[in-house]
C-alpha cells in the first residue's frame, strides 16, 4: 500500500514571493522556513509542508499553465465555508471545474488547490 508524504514542491515566479508568503501565512496560518535563497517552505499544521521554489518569471508557469497543466495542491481545512469566504474576501477567484463537491482556487503566482474538510 502506498500513500502520499507530507511534502509537495512547486514553482512560482520570483515577481509573486511576497504575495505567496502573505498568502500561505495569513490564510492558511502557515510558519515559514528559508533553507535556501530560491526556496520557501510553508508548513500547515506543524507537519504538512509546501515548499515554492522561485525562478525568474519567465521560466514559471503561468496561472493559466498551472490550471490546465499544473499539479493541484489539496488543503485540508476545518472549516471550508470560512475559508473558502476569507479566500474571497481577499479577491481570490474560485475556479471552475467538473468536481462540484470541492472549491478550486489559485494562489498568487497560479499553483491551483482545492479545499476539503480536515
Amino acid at each position: 500500500m502506498a500513500t502520499l508524504g507530507l511534502n509537495i514542491r512547486c514553482v512560482a515566479g520570483q515577481s509573486h514571493r511576497d504575495a505567496i508568503s502573505r498568502f500561505y501565512r495569513e490564510v492558511f496560518g502557515a510558519d515559514t522556513v528559508h533553507p535556501a535563497e530560491d526556496l520557501d517552505v510553508y508548513v500547515l499544521g506543524g507537519t504538512a509542508c509546501i515548499g515554492v521554489y522561485f525562478v525568474a518569471d519567465d521560466q514559471a508557469l503561468t496561472p493559466q499553465q498551472h490550471e490546465a497543466v499544473g499539479t493541484w495542491i489539496e488543503i485540508t481545512v476545518d472549516d471550508v465555508e470560512q475559508v473558502r469566504a476569507q479566500l474571497k474576501e481577499r479577491g481570490v477567484q474560485e475556479l471552475t471545474y467538473r468536481d462540484q463537491e470541492h472549491h478550486y482556487f489559485a494562489a498568487p503566482g497560479g499553483q491551483v488547490f482545492r479545499l476539503a474538510a480536515a
